[in-house]
């Protein structure tokens, strides 16, 4: 018995060292074409924002997010990190407030709790500007290198002492 773990072990060893020597030392790997850069908070200044989570008192920053009205920017600016990692990926000319009204079509917001996005409506919205896109309920860091090694984007959903945050990963 003992050596039949034995055995076993030493092909899931050879396994993993297998998939890691497809990645050579020292390169990059980017998707290409590179996101450009979306900050969630539209750039807001640093002295215009009351506190984390707090009214961000910045109007240049609530039109570049796309609403003219200061307290709904407040609200979705902290809210649209899942969205602005669409906005990198789509790299259209649609501002925040117009791709989280998309997900309001489909009920993609979870109010209850203040959870955040339906990862099936981010995925939606992707697939609606021709991406193809889906979810992984987990996802190693070998699995991520893979999708990026492959040109795919991956945004991580993760959990935080406040909630959670969603990423853009597009280079290892």
């Amino acid at each position: 018995m003992l050596h039949l773990v034995k055995e076993s072990a030493k092909k899931i060893k050879e396994q993993i060292q297998s998939k890691t020597l497809q990645f050579p030392k020292n390169k990059k790997f980017l998707v290409n074409p590179l996101p450009v850069y979306k900050n969630q908070l539209a750039d807001a200044k640093g002295n215009k924002i009351e506190k984390f989570y707090g009214k961000i008192d910045d109007k240049k920053a609530a039109l570049k997010f796309g609403d003219k009205d200061i307290e709904e920017f407040s609200f979705w600016a902290w809210r649209s990190c899942g969205i602005a990692c669409l906005q990198m990926i789509l790299k259209n000319s649609k501002k925040t407030m117009e791709l989280i009204n998309e997900g309001f079509k489909q009920n993609g917001y979870i109010f209850k709790n203040d959870i955040g996005w339906k990862h099936q409506a981010l995925v939606n919205i992707l697939k609606r500007h021709n991406f193809r896109a889906k979810i992984a309920r987990t996802i190693t860091p070998f699995d991520i290198a893979l999708n990026i090694q492959k040109n795919r984007y991956v945004i991580l959903s993760i959990k935080s002492k406040t909630g959670g945050h969603m990423i853009l990963v597009f280079w290892f």
